[in-house]
């Protein structure tokens, strides 16, 4: 049945509001609070590789362990749309990506580690480990929560929705990751492909949640 637009809002021909027009379409797509935490987030390794001169494996591992964080959020994602008939998704979904993460370590290992021959030195990971996991939380919240994003999904097709950004930003990582390598780590090419990260990951987000909106507005 066709709807009316008035006021920001869709509403039905009788005047009745759709549950999951309650959202404002007039909002941006994603919480701005969302945005800037992911951001600041990121721009963590960035300060880390300028002031205390981290090095190429502990960038490459941070965002393999962003990875995990992204797998985690997901899970909670499924388990919101699906509520307990979701717990079989949830399961195949960790075993899957578990297995998925575990083959990305040890392309890491090799190329950054083996092939090089040298030995490993990490940075200190905990605080920007921290600073992202946050950052997905608050996008969490604000987003997938507060605007009601989990109306429009299911618990399958949210098992499938993080692996296109992360296949995306982990090879050009790796591809890039290897460039600097062969370069000798040059610190500035290193803050070239943090922020070259930095911008992927930002699209991504705003394409997911444009389309989220998006799919919400049509109903």
């Amino acid at each position: 049945m066709p709807r009316l637009h008035r006021g920001g809002r869709w509403f039905d021909p009788n005047g009745a509001q759709s549950n999951k027009m309650m959202i404002d379409i007039n909002s941006s797509n994603s919480s701005k609070i969302a945005i800037f935490s992911l951001i600041a987030a990121n721009l963590v390794p960035l300060a880390g590789v300028w002031f205390w001169g981290w090095s190429l494996l502990s960038i490459i591992l941070l965002y393999w362990l962003e990875n995990g964080i992204i797998g985690f959020y997901n899970a909670l994602k499924m388990m919101v749309i699906g509520k307990w008939s979701s717990w079989f998704f949830v399961l195949f979904f960790s075993v899957h990506y578990s297995i998925f993460m575990l083959v990305h370590l040890v392309f890491i290992f090799v190329l950054f580690v083996l092939i090089p021959g040298k030995p490993i030195t990490l940075g200190p990971l905990a605080i920007p480990f921290a600073s992202l996991l946050l950052s997905h939380g608050i996008s969490f919240f604000a987003n997938f929560i507060s605007k009601k994003e989990y109306l429009n999904s299911t618990a399958i097709l949210q098992l499938f929705t993080p692996y296109p950004r992360i296949f995306v930003m982990q090879l050009t990582l790796i591809l890039g990751g290897t460039v600097i390598m062969v370069l000798g780590t040059p610190v500035v090419a290193l803050m070239i492909l943090i922020l070259l990260k930095t911008a992927l990951d930002l699209h991504a987000h705003n394409e997911e949640h444009r389309s989220s909106l998006e799919m919400l507005r049509a109903g």
